[in-house]
């Protein structure tokens, strides 16, 4: 799929994080009185593998894998919302992992809203701020749940794009690529 290799280990770290965030059973994985930080490592795998193979994962893949470890889907588990939002994470950690240190591929950039897409969004509130239009995130919690979790704080921030795509918060744990879900 690409020139360069890929670390397929540290591909398959960054999978198990995604899934063991989502924590589709509650068994809060390397947490006190949790089960291991590795519990959803055998899906991982797998997931990884077809990120590797096809460079994406479709919610039907991820349903598949999780039929076959689970004897259900993913998203009956979920729901559609949140199995859609890891497709999209986990299809942004192959975007990052298969890119050269320091450069940008063309999906990428494409990746940060344009401001037509901005504006069409559900996810975000126009604002003027000053002489600066702002595309502000409506739900800081929905985009960032795990932030929330661990720094209440952080839902009463806020975050949000400019025209030009460029991203910015006043959490510092409100990053761009810690947020779940894509807003446009």
């Amino acid at each position: 799929m690409i020139d360069q290799p890929v670390d397929a280990g540290a591909l398959e770290a960054a999978v198990l994080a995604v899934i063991s965030e989502l924590d589709p059973y509650g068994l809060a994985p390397g947490a006190p009185g949790g089960v291991p930080e590795d519990e959803y490592a055998l899906e991982a795998g797998p997931i990884a593998e077809l990120l590797l193979r096809d460079g994406a994962v479709s919610r039907e893949g991820l349903d598949a894998i999780w039929q076959h470890w689970f004897g259900e889907p993913l998203s009956a588990v979920v729901g559609e919302g949140a199995a859609a939002r890891s497709v999209d994470r986990l299809n942004g950690l192959w975007s990052r992992a298969s890119q050269p240190a320091g450069t940008r591929t063309h999906a990428d950039r494409m990746a940060e809203p344009t401001q037509e897409q901005l504006e069409r969004s559900d996810e975000v509130e126009k604002r003027t701020i000053g002489d600066e239009i702002r595309y502000y995130v409506k739900d800081i919690k929905a985009h960032w749940p795990v932030v929330v979790e661990e720094h209440p704080d952080a839902a009463g921030h806020e975050a949000w794009w400019t025209p030009d795509g460029k991203f910015h918060a006043t959490h510092a744990q409100l990053r761009r690529d810690a947020m779940v879900g894509g807003i446009v």
